[in-house]
């Protein structure tokens, strides 16, 4: 699912992205702070975000260090492990489920705004993973997710098809959580698309055929390309 010759294609520039200076990189804020060492190339590389601000007309056009507030330690910790070993989290984690919800939803946002493609798909992947692992989802994270992203975003969309696919409309009952109205409208109106009664393939072998259609169109539908 994930994009197969990202890396094949970075073999051809490692000369390039680490023949190039190492800035210093403070996340977090107040008592949580981390302070990384990283290749200016290979945060361009990965990050057309930061591609703009070093290599654009911003005031860090040419710094040597950078202050991101807005991202936690955890978080650009993920990325910045990730950019040089092209694994996220620790190594087994996505398969075992160890990677929280939220470390996923924080690192999607981070992905998303810092315009980090590859990151962003892989973070999507390891989404779809983490609900066939553990068969569940983080409803409570909806609202963040729907206040931080825009309509045709794909997690949305990848969310939106595991709850009409799995996601008995009695926990909206059972929660009473203050779901997003636009995330109430997307459900109902994928239920209707599919004319199907909701958690329909909840169990066996309907929901395991829905689990291949759903990843042979995967990178077609839940990428951004």
């Amino acid at each position: 699912m994930s994009s197969p010759n990202h890396f094949q294609i970075f073999a051809y520039c490692l000369s390039d992205v680490y023949n190039t200076p190492v800035i210093t990189i403070i996340a977090g804020r107040d008592d949580s702070t981390g302070e990384f060492s990283m290749h200016r190339g290979l945060l361009c590389f990965h990050s057309e975000y930061f591609r703009n601000m070093l290599n654009g007309g911003f005031k860090e056009r040419g710094s040597t260090s950078l202050i991101i507030q807005e991202v936690d330690v955890e978080t650009f910790q993920l990325f910045f492990d990730w950019a040089y070993t092209g694994e996220l989290g620790a190594k087994g984690s996505l398969a075992s489920g160890m990677l929280a919800w939220d470390d996923l939803l924080k690192a999607y946002l981070f992905a998303d705004y810092h315009i980090a493609e590859t990151f962003n798909n892989l973070v999507v992947d390891s989404f779809f993973l983490k609900w066939e692992n553990n068969w569940g989802l983080p409803t409570l994270h909806v609202k963040t997710l729907y206040d931080s992203t825009t309509e045709d975003d794909p997690l949305r969309k990848l969310f939106v098809d595991l709850c009409v696919e799995t996601w008995p409309i009695n926990n909206l009952e059972k929660t009473r959580a203050p779901y997003p109205a636009h995330f109430l409208l997307e459900l109902l109106m994928g239920l209707k698309e599919r004319d199907c009664a909701p958690a329909h393939f909840l169990v066996g072998p309907c929901l395991d055929e829905r689990t291949m259609t759903m990843r042979a169109r995967f990178c077609e539908r839940y990428h951004k390309h």
